[in-house]
């Protein structure tokens, strides 16, 4: 299936890269079920956006479209030593931009 606006995205990888140490990331809309930004239907590209310190990153996630809910998400995910998820949170636009700026 094709990403809604842009047809030839069809699957995408993430890889966090620590010391060397590359660990492939599970869905992140996966991990945010109850996230309210997030359309389970719908296929969303993932972008890093920012490192928060040595073990954050700050994320957006866009859904295609030019719409109200549902386009656009953000995330901020904390990794562990390993390079796994350690936690993750959706972000309000407001909290996304403000960790943007910052640092």
């Amino acid at each position: 299936m094709g990403h809604l606006g842009i047809p030839h995205i069809v699957s995408q990888k993430l890889i966090y890269i620590r010391s060397g140490q590359h660990t492939e990331l599970p869905s992140l809309t996966s991990r945010l079920p109850n996230y309210k930004k997030i359309d389970q239907k719908r296929p969303y590209i993932v972008s890093a956006m920012k490192c928060l310190g040595e073990s954050s990153v700050l994320f957006m996630l866009w859904g295609g479209g030019n719409c109200d809910d549902g386009c656009e998400a953000y995330a901020k995910v904390d990794f562990n030593d390993k390079g796994e998820i350690s936690s993750i949170s959706g972000l309000t636009y407001k909290e996304y931009n403000y960790l943007e700026k910052s640092n």
